[in-house]
């Protein structure tokens, strides 16, 4: 874990499992991040819970670091600020088409050559946040109504 939030921070951190698997399952890195950290008193690791829970609390968190695609369209559809720790191009679009770069909203996982990467990444996110939300509150909406449109596009039915 990167233990600059625990460390120049007063920020909370929530663990949340997003695949819970049998073969794939993010409780088992979670608890260990978990048991390695508890005792500073300010991380918590959330229970597994269906979709519309989890969207319920990464819209009441401050920031989001993820590697999960979907848990990344629950921060971006509430307004959270969010840094995607990316491991596919669904990662880069969704990113670019919401603020038209992937640049500092994805951290390419397969690009990381520095340990201060994520640190970096999520400082620039912490400077950004106010332009972010503003950003989210000038924009967010015409890009979910534009999602929407293809709904009705023939070619989706």
């Amino acid at each position: 874990m990167n233990i600059f939030i625990l460390q120049h921070t007063d920020l909370n951190i929530a663990l949340i499992p997003h695949v819970v698997w049998s073969h794939n399952d993010d409780r088992t890195t979670l608890n260990k991040l978990y048991q390695q950290y508890k005792s500073c008193g300010r991380i918590i690791l959330l229970e597994d819970c269906n979709s519309m829970e989890l969207k319920g609390y990464i819209s009441q968190y401050r920031f989001l670091i993820t590697a999960r695609t979907h848990a990344s369209i629950a921060g971006y559809s509430t307004g959270v600020p969010t840094l995607v720790v990316g491991y596919s191009v669904k990662a880069v679009g969704i990113a670019s088409d919401l603020f038209g770069t992937a640049k500092n909203y994805v951290l390419p996982v397969n690009a990381l050559s520095r340990k201060e990467e994520l640190t970096e990444a999520f400082s620039w996110l912490m400077k950004q946040e106010e332009n972010i939300r503003n950003h989210y509150s000038q924009h967010l909406n015409n890009y979910i109504a534009g999602l929407n449109l293809i709904d009705e596009l023939p070619i989706f039915k």
